[in-house]
């Protein structure tokens, strides 16, 4: 028998933004989790003169492994079939808009569960700014979808150095991982009443009614393109 995923209510939500202050949860689009403890990145091996890349991804997920140590670990891995995210160089201009790193995350449709993600960023960038980009991808590979208002979280919508996690950066994922394992929706609370006035059929405000996702497969999102 098929159930309805679980929704965090709108009481566990909010003394769950209390407990995780500051943060800048209600400013993303939507928040998703793996239901992993820890997650495979493999990156792929560029062509020369980039050989510095995987070193350099690493560098970027070593901003996050403090604070992710204990909500969704980050290790690396050769064979790509073991990944859950990949890692890539394009070359410049290859993403749209003019991107200089793009994520996209895979999704169970059920329960916002992520299954897989692939980040790809600009090969033209310097060693520090691409170590800037390559955490602030892997931010979004962890579950953040949207951005920070902040110019100082490493989550902000523009790429900026130095590259250093905040206290806003590391609360906002410990309050993702924080809620129930389990949601349909990761929107803040004023967002999942919104989303159940869409699912109604209903309209709020001449509202135009979102489209519906199946219950089941997978949906794979832009998390971000980083102008």
């Amino acid at each position: 028998m098929v159930t309805a995923p679980v929704i965090a209510s709108p009481a566990t939500r909010t003394v769950a933004m209390n407990r995780f202050a500051p943060n800048y949860a209600t400013d993303l689009l939507n928040l998703r989790r793996w239901q992993k403890t820890a997650i495979a990145v493999y990156v792929e091996l560029p062509n020369a003169p980039r050989r510095d890349f995987p070193a350099i991804v690493r560098e970027g997920a070593a901003l996050w492994s403090p604070h992710a140590a204990n909500t969704v670990a980050i290790h690396f891995t050769e064979t790509r079939a073991e990944a859950d995210v990949c890692v890539s160089l394009v070359d410049k201009g290859t993403l749209p808009d003019g991107a200089i790193g793009r994520t996209e995350v895979t999704y169970r449709n059920r329960d916002n569960v992520i299954v897989a993600a692939n980040v790809r960023l600009d090969r033209s960038l310097k060693s520090d700014l691409l170590a800037q980009v390559a955490a602030h991808e892997l931010g979004h590979a962890l579950g953040m979808e949207g951005h920070s208002v902040d110019k100082t979280d490493l989550m902000y919508a523009r790429a900026h150095l130095p590259a250093a996690i905040t206290t806003r950066d590391s609360n906002t994922l410990t309050f993702n991982y924080s809620l129930a394992a389990t949601r349909a929706n990761a929107r803040p609370a004023a967002q999942v009443s919104d989303a159940k006035v869409a699912a109604s059929g209903e309209t709020k405000s001449g509202a135009v009614p979102a489209p519906t996702l199946p219950f089941g497969g997978t949906t794979t999102a832009v998390a971000c393109s980083l102008p």
